[in-house]
């Protein structure tokens, strides 16, 4: 528990962001579009069994129109993790929500690569909340990789 306290301290004091705590997960709102006034919500789940952490943001619902292409370019992203740096695409069945999740290993997180994996989690999240915002005539390509975790 302790390495995993150590890890939220720091992205809080890192981003000087309020963290909230609610049943075992650990929620923030990162800001990513300054101008628009847009935030992801992200929350922190610990494993303490495994000493790891989830990390996940919800990034809108998938829209019915284009709901194909953009499902098959998720899929895409998720192969390899082509797309993904290494993080998961999901979508939840009941919401249709979907999730961009993360998990690491406690031990991997010290001071710097904290801050430098969790800002490389918030600008791939948003990049795809912006693709799934779009419309569908937007044409769906792979997106680059921004997220290198062990960097």
């Amino acid at each position: 528990m302790k390495d995993f306290e150590e890890a939220i301290a720091i992205f809080g004091r890192e981003l000087g962001i309020e963290l909230h705590e609610n049943d075992g997960v650990v929620s923030f709102d990162a800001i990513v579009d300054v101008d628009a006034g847009v935030a992801l919500r992200i929350d922190v789940v610990h494993f303490p069994e495994s000493k790891s952490m989830l990390v996940s943001a919800d990034l809108g619902e998938l829209p019915q129109e284009g709901e194909d292409a953009l499902c098959r370019n998720l899929m895409e992203a998720n192969h390899l993790f082509e797309g993904t740096g290494g993080a998961t695409l999901s979508v939840e069945s009941e919401s249709r929500h979907v999730r961009f999740e993360f998990c690491v290993p406690l031990v991997l997180l010290g001071i710097e690569v904290s801050s430098v994996f969790l800002e490389r989690f918030l600008n791939t999240a948003e990049s795809w909340r912006k693709r799934i915002a779009a419309p569908p005539e937007t044409p769906l390509g792979l997106m680059p990789h921004f997220m290198y975790v062990m960097a």
